[in-house]
């Protein structure tokens, strides 16, 4: 009879004195048998330790999304925070270039209403007399309107400058602070 136990990694066999000897194979079975039985455990450690390993790189990678996720509530407060900065800054920019448009569309309907108030200033006299200067054209413009159109007014005219419309033709342009 025979007894197969399995101690420290080799198998062992014990046999009673009433058997035969074993045949050559069964020796070579029971080594093969045993060679196997070895390969398969160093394969089973050898999987332990590249489990180990990559069990290793996973736990990086699992500390790196922990860390990650950690910040994400800080950052995500960050960026609301900013974002509604922004949101007031463009309320506040939308009322600023509100105000501005229409400052700017007043301003365009003064300088409308001041440039046509300059040109009300401005005189043509058709049918004065060729070849005056400049300056005979103020004074001539100026002794014409206080003695044809407006002969009891005794203050300043304010002539600013007076020409011939071309030069040296009739008419004349005169222009003027106020008249009135």
């Amino acid at each position: 009879m025979s007894h197969d136990c399995l101690s420290s990694g080799q198998l062992v066999t014990y046999q009673s004195h009433h058997q035969q000897a074993p045949t050559d194979e069964a020796v070579t079975l029971q080594l093969d048998m045993k060679n196997m039985l070895n390969m398969i455990l160093d394969d089973i450690r050898n999987l332990k330790a590249s489990q180990a390993t990559k069990a290793a790189a996973l736990h990086l990678w699992l500390d790196k999304i922990v860390l990650v996720m950690t910040q994400l509530p800080e950052r995500l407060k960050e960026a609301e925070a900013r974002v509604s900065q922004l949101e007031d800054q463009l309320v506040s920019t939308q009322k600023l270039v509100s105000h501005l448009e229409k400052q700017n569309e007043s301003l365009e309907t003064k300088s409308e209403v001041l440039e046509n108030r300059s040109r009300c200033s401005n005189l043509q006299i058709v049918g004065v007399p060729k070849g005056w200067a400049s300056q005979q054209v103020v004074q001539w413009v100026d002794s014409f309107i206080r003695s044809q159109v407006i002969p009891d007014f005794s203050g300043d005219l304010s002539i600013t400058r007076g020409h011939c419309v071309p030069p040296h033709r009739l008419p004349i342009a005169v222009s003027t602070y106020y008249f009135g």
